[in-house]
């Protein structure tokens, strides 16, 4: 009776720890902060009168902040900029071709809502993403703009530069994923999704990217 008696303390002793440890680790409450790489995959963009884009794979860098109301509901805002070359083809009205290539800078801020499928420590979870993305073409649009500066060595200072094609779109799309929380608050969290850019007079603007965040939660 007295081996029953302890067996018994000792478990229910293992079971409140058990559960302690549960409760610091839950990510309910809890606000979370992030950086990771993020790998963007080649896309060919069509656009009327057989004009395309051939855009390179490029990497960017991804920070965010978000909020865990419980254990499965999430939204977090974040932002990321890449750069990457391209190859560009347009015709002309005697249907002659042109062919370029330059530069793409871009830039997105997003906000997402994630649903963590599992209330464990170990999660799969799907988001769904809404942004804007600011894209600078690197193409001049026949604009030429003059900026001027004092510079403390050699006095005032005048250059002249080309503008370029850019603007703001607006995107959206998701993404599927798993979490790991770590008992010290940090986490990780990676996956695959597909964003797609709303850009008239083009078609095929979905584009693939993978990604992995590490993070710390905090309330």
């Amino acid at each position: 009776m007295r081996l029953v008696y302890v067996y018994v303390v000792c478990v229910a002793v293992f079971s409140v720890n058990v559960q302690a440890q549960q409760r610091s680790d839950s990510r309910a409450n809890k606000f979370d902060i992030f950086i990771g790489p993020q790998y963007i995959a080649s896309q060919t963009i069509s656009f009327d009168h057989s004009a395309k884009a051939e855009l390179n794979s490029r990497a960017s860098l991804l920070f965010g902040m978000g909020y865990n109301f419980n254990q499965h509901f999430a939204i977090d805002a974040s932002f990321s900029a890449s750069s990457g070359n391209y190859k560009g083809t347009s015709y002309n009205k005697l249907g002659e071709a042109n062919t370029f290539t330059s530069d793409l800078h871009s830039s997105a801020f997003n906000m997402s809502a994630t649903y963590n499928i599992l209330p464990g420590n170990f999660t799969p979870f799907i988001t769904g993403i809404l942004g804007f993305t600011y894209i600078d073409t690197g193409v001049r649009n026949g604009s030429v703009s003059q900026g001027c500066w004092w510079d403390p060595w050699y006095g005032y200072q005048c250059t002249t530069y080309a503008d370029t094609y850019s603007e703001t779109k607006f995107n959206y799309g998701g993404m599927i994923g798993l979490r790991y929380d770590f008992p010290n608050s940090v986490f990780v969290k990676g996956g695959a999704g597909l964003n797609y850019l709303d850009i008239s007079m083009a078609d095929h603007t979905g584009f693939t990217f993978y990604n992995l965040m590490v993070g710390y939660s905090f309330r």
